[in-house]
């Protein structure tokens, strides 16, 4: 009887360490699920900001050179200057931001840190295909950056 006793409780002790070491385990992973979902989802915005960006330069240059006010020019170029980091990101540049008033802008997106978006990009975990893709895109939207220069 005493060596059944002392079976079960050996049993006992050895399952409750496996589901503790399981939950250890289990608990490691969802942490890295959680971070590789934050790098995965900041990929994601550092990605559409190229485009945005590009989407925004094509639109400024279109409305400048159709009404020739000044204003879509000097938007054109700060959209560059902020893209290449010369200028300095405004917080929440990727929300509602060319469409306020220039006091709005102030007020809502104060000016953070110079930081280019190749900077940005090589933060962030692309792979190296990934990453050749994003700066193949850049150069073609700088290579439309010279048309559009051109036709101002």
């Amino acid at each position: 009887m005493k060596k059944t006793t002392i079976f079960i409780v050996l049993f006992e002790i050895a399952t409750i360490s496996a589901l503790l070491y399981s939950l250890y385990q289990m608990s490691s992973l969802n942490e890295n699920l959680y971070i590789s979902s934050k790098q995965r989802l900041a990929m994601l915005q550092a990605a559409d900001r190229l485009r945005h960006s590009s989407d925004d330069l094509t639109n400024f240059a279109r409305v400048y050179v159709v009404t020739g006010d000044e204003k879509f020019k000097k938007q054109y170029f700060d959209t560059l200057a902020i893209r290449n980091g010369k200028l300095p990101r405004p917080k929440d540049y990727q929300a509602l931001y060319w469409d306020l008033s220039p006091q709005e802008r102030a007020k809502k997106h104060p000016p953070t840190k110079k930081i280019s978006l190749d900077e940005i990009f090589s933060k962030l975990p692309f792979t190296k295909k990934e990453l050749s893709l994003l700066q193949k895109s850049h150069k073609n939207s700088d290579d439309l950056v010279n048309l559009e220069v051109e036709a101002f």
